[in-house]
């Protein structure tokens, strides 16, 4: 399948997806949901919503690998598709609109595609690799900011779900002082495709998976930001996140290292 039948097939699947979120979202007191551990939750709609993404894959490409939160990896080729089908549950279980779909291609290990549809609120983000980042269809790119006291942050906590509160602790508190304002959504993914179109200039969080953030990280790049674990480089990813519009990047990464 030739690149732009294979974005618009990744389109169609996001699209898909975030429709029967919708429909789930019209009967939320009746939805079962199950405790994977302690303050980590899967709704039957988590469920459905990959189920959904999985057999479209599997009826198109049978002989690509599939990586998915829920379900786990089914072996294949070196190509493989990396879904997240709700990033940011508990905003969704809430009836909150910032959750979104992620799905990400992926050939021989680099990202070629990533979408994330945020349904409710009818925003699509794609990256393109080599091509550009966009959202509903409008390119888009980082800010511009340079001066971290005028920056507005964004963070979350996945801290919580692990247990280890002294890690968001200990670096909100490093960081939140030092720039002008801060946001928390409940989706690492809606967060950096929000870097990436320039709403926020600074992200940072702990404890994510490749499944949050493999869409979005090329989302941001593609826009001319920057995304690392907090030495600067990637080989604690996903265990630490720091992002920025990359000006600001060194900065953020002497905060965080405080």
């Amino acid at each position: 399948m030739e690149k732009r039948a294979l974005q618009d097939f990744l389109e169609d699947l996001c699209f898909g997806a975030g429709r029967l979120t919708l429909k789930a979202r019209e009967s939320l007191s009746g939805l079962k949901i199950n405790a994977k551990r302690d303050k980590d939750y899967v709704t039957e709609t988590d469920v459905a919503a990959e189920e959904y993404i999985t057999s479209r894959i599997k009826a198109e490409f049978p002989e690509h690998s599939i990586l998915g939160e829920e379900m786990g990896l089914t072996e294949g080729s070196g190509e493989r598709w990396i879904i997240d089908p709700i990033d940011g549950t508990n905003s969704f279980m809430h009836g909150l609109p910032f959750y979104c779909i992620s799905v990400a291609f992926e050939r021989d290990g680099e990202v070629q595609l990533g979408g994330v549809y945020a349904p409710v609120l009818d925003e699509f983000f794609i990256g393109i690799k080599g091509a550009g980042a966009f959202l509903n269809d409008k390119k888009i790119s980082v800010s511009s900011t340079k001066d971290i006291g005028m920056s507005m942050a964004v963070t979350g906590f996945a801290c919580l779900r692990e247990g280890k509160t002294e890690y968001g602790l200990r670096l909100f508190n490093n960081v939140v002082p030092n720039v002008r304002d801060i946001r928390r959504h409940g989706s690492a993914a809606i967060d950096t495709c929000y870097l990436a179109a320039g709403r926020f200039d600074l992200y940072w969080e702990n404890f994510l998976n490749i499944y949050d953030l493999a869409a979005a990280k090329l989302i941001l790049e593609e826009a001319g930001g920057i995304l690392t674990d907090f030495s600067g480089t990637e080989e604690n990813l996903y265990s630490e996140v720091a992002a920025s519009n990359n000006r600001l990047h060194s900065k953020v990464l002497e905060l965080l290292n405080k």
